[in-house]
């Protein structure tokens, strides 16, 4: 599936946002439909961007996007999330409002397959109001315990790579910080980009301890501090 931008360029379509309902209490015919979407959709290589629940119609559409191999993204607010409301096997399970309650200036990108998900403001120093945005990739942690710090995208029914679009590892050039998302606790690995340039095209979290829930990152984005915070790690 494509769409054409003002410049006459073709672009493939590489995620879906849905709106749907929560609740159990539907008719079957919604149900079925909601089923067949999800498979629909992975069937076309297109990712499923959606509210983040575990009920209703979105239970649905998001385990048949789930179990057939399909990609999401779950938004969903800390409230639901801590009342178990949230869908466990969401690939990316991005909590609006975490970064918000600890006073930062958080947006969302509307375009999915780009080397940046989010822009973050974050400080140069905690004693000074200087600020510095942040290009930030989100990256869900493998269940091997690895952040993969590639980017790319496939696409169409086939699944195969688009034409001209193949994967690569991220640089300062693409985006400024690479959050992993340890999807079971919502625990937060913070990598400066810059780090990566020294490493393969993925690391365990085993590595980069120093780096979890770390806010200071953002208190801090100066040359002096994550020059010292990367000294911290192994090599």
């Amino acid at each position: 599936m494509m769409h054409t931008h003002r410049n006459g360029q073709k672009k493939h379509l590489v995620s879906v946002c849905v709106y749907c309902a929560s609740s159990d209490n539907i008719s079957e015919i919604f149900t079925q439909t909601a089923f067949d979407l999800g498979v629909k959709m992975v069937s076309r290589g297109l990712n499923l961007v959606y509210g983040g629940g575990n009920n209703g119609l979105m239970g649905v559409l998001s385990e048949a996007v789930y179990n057939n191999g399909g990609t999401i993204t779950g938004v969903i607010t800390q409230r639901l999330k801590d009342k178990g409301s949230a869908y466990k096997n969401a690939h990316e399970m991005i909590v609006v409002g975490l970064l918000a309650r600890l006073g930062f200036e958080v947006g969302i990108i509307a375009a999915k397959g780009g080397p940046y998900d989010l822009w973050v403001i974050a400080f140069k120093d905690n004693t000074t109001c200087k600020i510095q945005p942040l290009r930030v990739q989100i990256k869900t942690i493998s269940k091997g315990g690895g952040i993969g710090f590639t980017g790319g995208q496939r696409g169409g029914v086939d699944r195969i790579y688009i034409p001209g679009v193949k994967a690569y590892k991220y640089t300062e050039k693409d985006n400024d910080l690479i959050i992993g998302v340890k999807v079971d606790t919502l625990d937060l690995y913070l990598v400066p980009t810059k780090f990566i340039s020294k490493w393969g095209k993925s690391r365990s979290v085993n590595k980069l301890q120093p780096l979890k829930n770390n806010w200071d990152i953002l208190l801090n984005w100066n040359a002096k501090f994550l020059k010292t915070l990367e000294g911290q790690l192994p090599t």
